[in-house]
């Protein structure tokens, strides 16, 4: 007869160690951090500034359709549409496989949203106005990588040491690294250009010139070679960008070191990464609905308590619309204090609209920095804990718990105790 069966009870479990991908839902808390929100609402300020003043250089431009526009504001116009796309695709659960198969789907899915803010809306601003395009995209990259980069020291100092630094401390970090943060996405993009040139002035001499068109063709596989390599760099400047300001914060060393690394992990464990990163998707989505809801809500309460007992104060302040930012400031038949009051009260309203982008900012590199994470741990086998800390000005150090020369030994304390006492 077999034993009586005895009741096990587990008690302190602690999942995020045993299941490391959780870790990737602390994202959510670590993200609402105020200075994390600051450094994403002052990029946000800094982005938009910088493209109306680009608009106002430029001027109205005329449309096919007779009507003019300014470049940077229908830009802005069109990514807040496909980022709105990628919200509402990824809280559905719709990947954007359907729109693959069939172009005339409705809905482009997150594949597609994706593409259209990636792809599609610089492609049509590159080729109507290549210098436009060209100012534009140096200075969001610029703000995005340095201040998106001090939202990720924030979040690995969290993640790797437990400790919650200011922005003090995060701005003595990142300066000396502007130039790291800035060059890295540009490193991949550089190697293919040169090949790209490499390749065109081949062409030209092998092709062109007579005698030479058997020896081009003989070498050609080199050509496909070149290209393949081209390919697989703008492929890792598309997949791995964002994670190579998490990389800087994490790691503290240059540009170099962080964008072969990120490349390693992309190629070792390419499936995981896009597991990951729907992941990521999904769950920041849901928690973006969250966040623009307790937006909508507070607009909705400030306006509807404010404005009960004062006539035309829809004229004020118009009815918000879930998710979506307010609409043109009407001020036809306000005198001027009401149009003074009216300009104020959108001022206040637009900047917490701009709280809900803000905090996705915040939670994109937030998430970055735990995906690098996640990834590493997976490639090197190298634990959360360890990161650069900077304990002054002038000395990185690279704490960690368990150190080379700490290793713990698989045979337990037991063993080696025992072995202690018998050699003494």
């Amino acid at each position: 007869m077999p034993d009586s069966a005895h009741r096990v009870r587990l008690e302190g479990v602690d999942f995020s160690t045993a299941f490391p991908t959780l870790r990737l839902f602390e994202s959510f808390r670590m993200a609402l951090q105020p200075s994390k929100i600051l450094l994403g609402l002052l990029m946000l300020l800094l982005i938009y500034f910088g493209g109306v003043g680009l608009d106002f250089i430029w001027g109205e431009q005329q449309g096919d359709n007779g009507r003019t526009y300014r470049i940077f504001e229908s830009t802005l116009n069109l990514e807040l549409a496909y980022f709105h796309a990628l919200i509402n695709s990824a809280a559905s659960l719709d990947l954007g496989l359907a729109a693959l198969s069939n172009p005339a789907s409705t809905s482009p899915g997150m594949i597609g949203a994706l593409h259209g803010m990636i792809v599609d809306a610089p492609a049509k601003v590159w080729a109507q106005h290549p210098a436009f395009f060209v100012i534009l995209v140096s200075y969001v990259l610029t703000i995005k990588m340095v201040l998106g980069g001090a939202i990720a020291r924030l979040a690995a100092t969290q993640a790797c040491g437990g400790i919650n630094v200011g922005l003090f401390e995060t701005a003595r970090f990142t300066g000396p690294r502007v130039v790291w943060y800035v060059v890295s996405p540009l490193i991949p993009l550089f190697v293919a250009g040169v090949i790209w040139l490499v390749l065109a002035v081949s062409g030209w001499v092998l092709f062109n010139l007579p005698g030479l068109n058997v020896i081009g063709g003989l070498l050609f596989w080199l050509m496909l070679f070149g290209g393949f390599v081209a390919a697989c760099c703008v492929v890792f400047a598309a997949l791995g960008s964002g994670m190579l300001p998490s990389a800087l914060a994490v790691e503290g060393t240059d540009a170099f070191d962080v964008v072969s690394r990120v490349f390693t992990f992309l190629l070792y464990r390419p499936v995981r990464y896009l597991i990951l990163t729907a992941v990521m998707l999904v769950y920041g989505a849901f928690t973006y609905l969250i966040v623009g809801l307790i937006v909508f809500l507070t607009l909705w309460f400030t306006r509807s308590a404010a404005g009960i007992w004062v006539d035309g104060f829809d004229q004020l302040l118009p009815v918000a619309q879930l998710g979506q930012p307010l609409g043109a400031l009407d001020t036809e038949g306000l005198s001027t204090s009401e149009k003074a009051t009216s300009w104020l009260i959108r001022v206040w309203s637009a900047l917490l609209f701009g709280v809900s982008i803000a905090y996705a900012a915040s939670y994109f590199f937030t998430a970055q920095t735990w995906l690098y994470l996640l990834l590493r741990r997976d490639v090197d086998g190298t634990d959360f804990e360890e990161y650069a800390a900077e304990e002054d000005a002038g000395r990185t150090v690279v704490p960690s718990s368990a150190t080379a020369s700490e290793k713990i030994d698989p045979d337990g304390p037991g063993d080696t105790g025992s072995q202690d006492d018998a050699d003494a």
